[in-house]
């Protein structure tokens, strides 16, 4: 969550494009994993960040994926 943060404060040509690839792979393993749903909030706070910092166009690949696992998370059922 606070990489997200820090790359979205950064302006575009402040950031090294290696760390964003970077920190979006892991984002994209805590989204999609299991039972934790304290990563999964973490992950999609990432990726709210992340949509500010790239922009319509340039989050556009990771959209649906970022959609699909948050409604995903929504419909699941749990005992917490």
């Amino acid at each position: 969550m606070v990489a997200g943060r820090l790359i979205a404060s950064c302006g575009k040509d402040k950031i090294n494009q290696e760390i964003v690839t970077e920190f979006t792979n892991f984002g994209v393993v805590q989204l999609e994993g299991g039972n934790k749903f304290e990563l999964k909030e973490t992950a999609i706070t990432y990726f709210a960040d992340l949509s500010v910092f790239l922009g319509d166009v340039n989050f556009a690949p990771y959209f649906d994926k970022v959609l699909f696992e948050i409604l995903k998370t929504c419909a699941e059922e749990n005992d917490l």
